[in-house]
């Protein structure tokens, strides 16, 4: 948590509001962290694999993850992240939208937190951006290792649920998708502990 607090408020004081970095990353990490350890308890949760989904607004990730697991179970929404429990599957899923390509302060501290990180996207995004909202996110995890906060025991899993693809398309894109991520890896900011660890260290696609 203090790991989180320092990097947010580090990038605020880039932009010369050091102290207002500083409470605004105090009040990001308490409250995501807090809040998913109040859903913990709240609803008796003992052990669960955290699920965490990213995507642009309105690119249909409600809709995804309602046909992947049961909304009925408990739910928790704020501002920035909607969490709820499939108690069938024992999962406990993190939806959060990422405006215009950058994810929020507490979209960076969900992913830092999950076992599992979907990221949806329409085929028009991947065709215009690439991979390039996804970059932020993967950064994150390579501070979080770096610092020893995240095991190399257990990679992530990371899924990426390419939207509204013409079915002549599939195979094309399919193909091109590993490639694009191992770009996208070799070209992330990484701190120097993390310079030489590989993708398939880190997660599993």
């Amino acid at each position: 948590l203090f790991y989180q607090l320092f990097q947010a408020g580090e990038r605020m004081t880039q932009i010369k509001f050091p102290l207002v970095g500083v409470l605004l990353a105090l009040v990001v990490v308490h409250t995501v962290s807090a809040g998913l350890a109040s859903f913990f308890s709240q609803n008796s949760v003992k052990s669960a694999t955290v699920v965490s989904c990213f995507g642009p607004k309105s690119t249909g990730k409600s809709g995804l993850l309602s046909e992947i697991y049961n909304r009925e179970g408990p739910a928790s929404d704020s501002d920035d992240v909607n969490i709820f429990y499939d108690q069938s599957q024992k999962v406990v899923v993190i939806e959060a939208d990422i405006d215009d390509g950058v994810p929020s302060e507490s979209s960076l501290v969900a992913a830092g937190t999950s076992d599992v990180i979907l990221f949806n996207v329409p085929v028009s995004a991947l065709s215009r951006d690439g991979l390039s909202s996804l970059k932020p996110l993967l950064e994150e995890i390579c501070d979080s290792y770096a610092k020893g906060q995240v095991s190399l025991d257990s990679p992530k899993k990371l899924v990426l649920a390419i939207r509204d693809v013409d079915s002549s398309l599939e195979k094309t894109i399919s193909d091109k998708i590993p490639v694009m991520v191992q770009e996208l890896w070799d070209d992330l900011s990484r701190p120097l502990k993390a310079a030489s660890l590989k993708f398939s260290e880190v997660f599993e696609l």
